[in-house]
């Protein structure tokens, strides 16, 4: 009897190999006519000619698209069953584990009505041993769930742990509650099993074959750890996954130096934001007091003196006069949603969720990164060369002018094909690369100079970083794969911009910089009708001047991108016209513009999915938004010129001077003298012009013929 069931045994187990083998073997024959399909169908859908089988072909695309990615599950599944998922134990930063979820499911939660909390107990070693890709796709196979099953309410995300011996072994506990639709005490016991799926009716998205809390089962297991779930129908869920890891040090995930000298007062009515953030400071040690009303918060001030105080952006604002008169010596932290811009940079800044080591840095007054999000530049590097590819001239601005407190050599190209030329010209240290392009975008200029390696090395190793507004899952590593070195989400924050130089810049082309004095009243910028201007001078730096040469940019941008937009609509090039659509969100975000901002978000949307329906009904009060747009800006910049003075005022020995600056693309200098010519602008419209678009050619010949008058 007991070689009897040893041999059923070995039979069942070889008939399940042979299932998961057959799995696998399908998943990839499947995959491989799907990618040829939709390869053929984007292919198609690039011909000039439109008619309704465009139609057709782009559904055929779509539907091909949804396929592939249940294929891509049933492999990873079939993978796990097969025994070819590997468990690969490494060392790693649990602090970069948690950041790189978080700022995933942030992005998810941005435009829903949810609060994403985050609570990490600031006593879990800083350094741990395990695999941590594996687990950073189980828990957010988690994560992804209870947004989609939420559909208003809150996600909290905890991380805690204990240990569970002497020889530096924790245990490692992520834990997930949600606020959603729950799941029926019946539909419990099967939640983990293949293929399941329930009251997909009452959740946001019904996509996917049930399949991702199966392979998340399978991955915690395979790691040896336990996944559980508790569960009231109607009300929400709390998923937990426990994983035995290794310590590496005693030195803790986050803590505050000498915490029995600070104190802060927490002014938040979000109650879930609120309970957070006092458990959090509290258990960094430091006393906390919150409060949710007015009359509370000028009570505690008028009694105690905090060291902080955390505030709402809205709220601080409401109460600024009160603020001012009792904390004089006490550090104002606003607590910003993500994406919100705060024009006083005397503020320090904490984005929401926030935990641990956020709180941990502010509280420790960690640099200018931790102060207000600003960094200023702590090298400068003369001699390094730069190279800024974005088709949006408005963008080209923002990112010369953020660039500027390095103090390096800076060219722009507005297009792939000109990026590729002036490489074969100039050997750039760093490339910065836009995502979405039309003619030829940033993945394949990228792809292609790299192409360019097999002739000249320097093509294959030279860094490129991706420029782009779209920071879902799976994109670095869409970038990474090809030929990318890095990348940099849009809009460009500085404390970003300097991790990314510091990082790729050559060393030996850094030198320390002097630090440039604080302004002690930075100038507030004039309203202009339909524009926060707030936003737009905070998304420029704080630098009035940067602003207004973006507003000078954007007005370009759309006076040139308009008509190209509208030809786009009229011939059908629903794929030129999403990218349009693309590059005018952008624009409009980065000056303050938001209803056109949003109209333009909507429209790129239903371009990538194909809804012509929306896009023929949304389209006129899109160019009506934007026409509107670009007469409040050219009447704000004064765009008829007649202010100016006439092109025999202009100085010859500035347009000399600007001449040798242009020959020797000296980017600092011909932007000096840019803008000391602009008050001369009636002769020079053309010349400013082609040097904001970085047409540098265009400007030298411009400048001799004003020499020559």
């Amino acid at each position: 009897m007991t070689d009897e069931l040893a041999r059923a045994k070995e039979a069942a187990e070889q008939n399940s190999r042979y299932q998961s083998d057959f799995l696998a073997r399908m998943s990839h024959e499947i995959r491989t006519p799907m990618n040829a399909i939709i390869g053929i169908t984007e292919l198609a859908l690039r011909e000039k000619n439109h008619d309704a089988r465009t139609e057709h072909i782009l559904t055929i695309k779509q539907a091909g698209a949804a396929l592939l990615a249940l294929v891509n599950d049933i492999l990873d599944f079939s993978d796990i069953g097969s025994g070819k998922t590997e468990i690969v134990t490494k060392d790693y930063s649990l602090a970069s584990l948690i950041d790189s979820m978080v700022s995933i499911i942030r992005m998810r939660t941005t435009d829903l009505p949810i609060r994403f909390t985050v609570n990490a107990d600031s006593s879990l070693p800083k350094i741990l041993h395990g695999d941590d890709t594996h687990i950073r796709q189980a828990v957010l196979n988690i994560l992804s769930n209870a947004v989609k099953y939420t559909e208003e309410g809150f996600v909290c995300f905890t991380v805690s742990g204990e240990k569970t011996g002497a020889d530096g072994n924790i245990l490692l506990r992520f834990e997930v509650e949600d606020s959603g639709i729950g799941i029926k005490p019946e539909d419990i016991d099967k939640l983990f099993a293949s293929f399941s799926q329930f009251d997909l009716e009452r959740c946001r998205a019904s996509e996917g074959i049930g399949l991702g809390l199966a392979i998340t089962h399978s991955i915690v297991k395979a790691m040896g750890g336990d996944i559980t779930v508790n569960s009231q129908y109607g009300r929400g869920s709390v998923f937990t996954v426990a994983l035995g890891q290794k310590a590496l040090s005693d030195e803790p995930l986050a803590k505050v130096e000498n915490p029995q000298e600070k104190s802060v007062l927490v002014f938040e009515r979000r109650e879930k934001y609120a309970r957070s953030i006092y458990c959090t400071i509290t258990g960094l040690g430091v006393d906390c007091k919150p409060v949710n009303t007015g009359t509370a918060l000028y009570e505690s001030m008028e009694a105690n003196e905090y060291a902080f105080l955390f505030i709402s952006y809205a709220l601080y604002k409401r109460n600024a006069q009160t603020i001012r008169k009792f904390a004089r010596n006490t550090k104002i932290v606003i607590l910003c949603e993500f994406g919100e811009a705060v024009p006083d940079k005397s503020l320090s800044i904490l984005a929401m969720p926030a935990y641990s080591t956020g709180i941990a840095d502010i509280l420790n007054g960690a640099g200018a990164l931790a102060d207000n999000g600003q960094n200023p530049a702590a090298f400068c590097a003369p001699d390094a060369k730069i190279l800024i590819v974005d088709d949006i001239h408005t963008n080209l601005i923002v990112a010369q002018g953020l660039l500027a407190p390095f103090n390096m050599r800076i060219t722009v190209a507005t297009g792939g094909a000109a990026a590729i030329e002036a490489l074969r010209h100039t050997r750039f240290d760093l490339i910065f690369m836009d995502h979405k392009m039309p003619v030829m975008d940033g993945v394949e200029a990228t792809l292609r100079i790299r192409g360019m390696g097999e002739d000249d090395p320097y093509y294959k190793y030279v860094p490129i970083i991706a420029l782009t507004a779209n920071t879902g899952p799976g994109v670095k590593n869409m970038f990474l794969e090809n030929g990318f070195s890095d990348f940099l989400s849009k809009p460009i924050e500085i404390k970003d911009l300097y991790t990314v130089l510091a990082r790729w810049l050559p060393e030996e082309k850094r030198i320390a910089a002097q630090q440039p004095e604080p302004r002690e009243n930075a100038r507030v910028f004039p309203e202009i009708e339909g524009l926060d201007t707030a936003k737009g001078l905070a998304a420029a730096g704080g630098k009035p001047e940067l602003y207004t040469e973006t507003l000078r940019a954007f007005y370009i941008d759309v006076s040139e991108k308009r008509g190209k937009i509208e030809k786009a609509f009229v011939s059908g090039d629903i794929a030129l016209y999403t990218t349009y659509a693309h590059g005018f969100k952008s624009a409009a975000a980065i000056i303050g513009a938001e209803a056109l901002s949003g109209a333009a978000r909507e429209l790129e949307a239903a371009g990538k999915r194909g809804d012509r329906v929306y896009i023929a009904e949304n389209h006129g009060a899109f160019i009506t938004l934007l026409s509107d747009a670009c007469k409040c800006v050219g009447d704000a910049l004064g765009s008829s010129g007649d202010d100016r003075g006439a092109s025999d005022n202009i100085p010859k020995a500035d347009l000399r001077e600007l001449l040798k600056a242009i020959e020797e693309m000296d980017a600092n200098g011909i932007n000096r003298l840019a803008e000391k010519l602009g008050a001369h602008m009636r002769g020079a419209e053309d010349l400013l012009d082609s040097i904001l678009v970085g047409d540098f050619e265009s400007a030298g010949a411009a400048v001799r013929l004003l020499l020559e008058e």
